[in-house]
Parts: structure tokens; sequence; C-alpha cells
């Protein structure tokens, strides 16, 4: 029906959807945009870890992703699993290249558990396998932490909710001299220090609090 403007109502209408579905769309991509911000994580730096600015929510989200095969490793963390491609491997990377979370990521990507060992000017990534890192079995290894070369910096856990570090794991470390050492979650990212005295987490825990 024409208006009085010479215009037509059915005209308008078509022009206020269009509108209208337009607007819809650009709400809905960036929806979109912002959940893969939220599951990718914040920013990425350019080795490819994740920032500090990734929230533990995005953390936990990516690693199902990973744990789903809903999405693949980055490029740093593809590489650190090609040189360890078979249980009970390790292999030797430069200093401060393999951070605690790159070691949930290749868990969640593996379903194996990971050690990092670090010494004065490298890194070791030592590959285990569904429940255990059997770094006693090296005999190299092993001279290396009982020489005090290198340390244990951290292992990954399947642990979903309260990481639980075993009495292996304290007995593990207080055989060749080390106090202390981090466990990190598969699941969430999160990343714990354990002793190997059971009593100073305890002391540890409450030293914080009063802080």
């Amino acid at each position: 029906m024409a208006n009085l403007d010479g215009t037509d109502d059915s005209l308008k209408n078509d022009r206020i959807n269009h509108i209208a579905i337009s607007d819809c769309e650009k709400l809905l991509q960036k929806k979109v945009e912002a959940e893969k911000k939220k599951i990718r994580g914040l920013v990425i730096d350019k080795r490819g870890l994740a920032s500090p600015l990734a929230s533990e929510e995005s953390t936990q989200i990516s690693l199902q992703y990973i744990r789903e095969q809903r999405d693949g490793l980055n490029k740093h963390r593809e590489s650190l699993l090609n040189r360890v491609p078979k249980r009970e491997s390790w292999a030797i990377f430069s200093l401060n290249s393999i951070e605690d979370k790159d070691l949930a990521y290749l868990s969640a990507s593996t379903g194996d558990e990971f050690a990092l060992l670090r010494g004065k000017k490298q890194d070791i990534l030592y590959r285990g396998n569904s429940l255990h890192c059997h770094i006693e079995k090296d005999e190299l290894l092993m001279n290396l932490l009982e020489g005090h070369k290198i340390c244990l910096e951290c292992h990954s856990h399947p642990d979903y909710g309260t990481i639980v570090p075993s009495q292996d794991d304290r007995d593990f470390i207080a055989s060749f001299g080390q106090k202390s050492s981090r466990i990190v979650s598969s699941y969430t990212g999160k990343v714990i220090t354990f002793h190997a005295n059971r009593f100073d987490d305890l002391y540890k825990q409450e030293d914080v609090k009063n802080e």
C-alpha cells in the first residue's frame, strides 16, 4: 500500500527487517569471537606460549578441547612433543624454554604424564606413561639428579579438583635431597608446590595465609 510520501509499507518493512537481521548477525559474530578468545586464551606470545592474561577458566576449557581432540597443540607444544614421541623417552631443550602449563597441554593431548627437569643451562622434558613418570629407571637422569646437576621442576597429574601429591612423589624428590617441586593439573592447568616432608605443605600454606 502506498503512503502519502509515495513509499510502500512493504518496502519499509523489508528495509527494517534487513537492518534487524544485519544487527543480529553482527551480535552473533561478536559472541563467536568472544567465545574463541575465551577458549584459546586472551593473548599468545611470539613463541606460542599462553600469556599470563589467560584466565584459569579459559585454560581449563582449552585443555578440555585438547583432551577431546576438538583442538590441537600450538606449534611450540607440537615441537616439544615431536622430540619425545615414545613413552619413557626424554629430550634436552634450551634453558627456560618449557613452562609448567606446557606439561598440562602435552598430558591433555596424549594421556601421559610429563616431567620437566632443569639444570643450570638446559631443560629436560621427560615423557612417562598414563600413570607415572619412571625417571628412577633412567640411570643417566638419576646420576644427574643425585649429583645435583638437575632438579625436578614440575610434573603433570590428571587431577581435576584438588591436586594431591602421592607419597611416591615425596619419596622421589627426597631420595636425591630435593626439598620441594611442583605439580600441574592436566585438567585445569593449576599448579601447586609440594614438599618432601608433607608437614611442610601445611606450614607453607599457613605462611601464605598469614602474609
